[in-house]
């Protein structure tokens, strides 16, 4: 078994790269596009703060993260993903976000966000981040990721099958194999 703490990786520095801010900025054009200003959004697995960055002056940014040192630096809220969405009131939020995050949450997480989100649903998640050429961490080690990831990415990729009706934007970033952005819209508030 892997003990990993996420936030022992220097995520900041792991990506600070020209490849990385194109990245970065291709995603924040999609969060402007869907988060209106004033707009109340729940940021899930916020990390280092990635969402706050990039929208930090539009909207009522709440961060959730799991890891308590990251709460503790970057100002989110401790928690499990899926157990806060429980508690969440339908409709409290305008959009909630997973960016980078949705592979390390319960399957079923992005289901959740679908039913309490008043408007939007926004995760951007892993792909093949294994491939060469991947500014992942997992870059080359497809044994790692799949070891890591492959049952739950079998099944959140179901699940957004059966979601597909509410699919509103579904493309890998930059047009690159190694995430994906999907952007769903709950229908009939």
């Amino acid at each position: 078994m892997l003990n990993v703490k996420y936030s022992d990786i220097d995520y900041d520095h792991a990506y600070l790269n020209e490849h990385c801010r194109h990245e970065d900025w291709a995603i924040e054009l999609l969060l402007k596009r869907y988060i209106r200003i004033n707009d109340d959004v729940l940021d899930l697995g916020s990390g280092t703060g990635f969402v706050k960055r990039l929208i930090w002056n539009k909207c009522n940014l709440t961060q959730v993260d799991l890891d308590k040192e990251f709460c503790g630096e970057f100002g989110a809220i401790w928690g499990d993903a899926y157990k806060v969405l429980k508690a969440v009131e339908v409709n409290e939020f305008d959009v909630i976000t997973a960016t980078f995050s949705i592979n390390y949450m319960h399957p079923f997480t992005i289901w959740r966000m679908l039913k309490k989100c008043g408007r939007n649903v926004i995760v951007v998640m892993y792909d093949r981040p294994f491939l060469e050429g991947s500014e992942s961490y997992y870059a080359g080690n497809k044994k790692l990721f799949t070891r890591l990831h492959r049952a739950k990415q079998f099944v959140i990729n179901g699940i957004i099958w059966l979601l597909r009706k509410n699919i509103v934007y579904d493309k890998n970033l930059l047009g690159e194999p190694y995430y994906r952005v999907v952007i769903l819209e709950r229908k009939g508030r």
